[in-house]
């Protein structure tokens, strides 16, 4: 399913289909830990864990998951109900 958010289409992710993602790189060096999830479209988000904060925050994007990884602690990320 697609929706336009601000004039740029996504495809909408649900609860059902996040089952479709599978973990791709871990980084719990140091505080926050981030773990990143792609599908087989090149979809992909990244689950930022704060545990100072007790907070988990989500960013994620349609492709260029390398790029995005590479670029993980400069993301923008926001609580689950917005993201999805």
């Amino acid at each position: 399913m697609k929706q336009i958010i601000n004039g740029v289409e996504r495809s909408v992710v649900t609860a059902d289909n996040l089952s479709d993602f599978k973990a791709s790189d871990i980084d719990d060096t140091s505080n926050p830990s981030f773990y990143g999830f792609l599908n087989k479209g090149g979809s992909y988000y990244i689950l930022r864990m704060d545990s100072s904060a007790n907070t988990f925050r989500y960013f994620r994007d349609s492709s260029n998951y390398e790029g995005g990884w590479v670029d993980r602690k400069n993301k923008s990320y926001q609580i689950y109900s917005i993201v999805f």
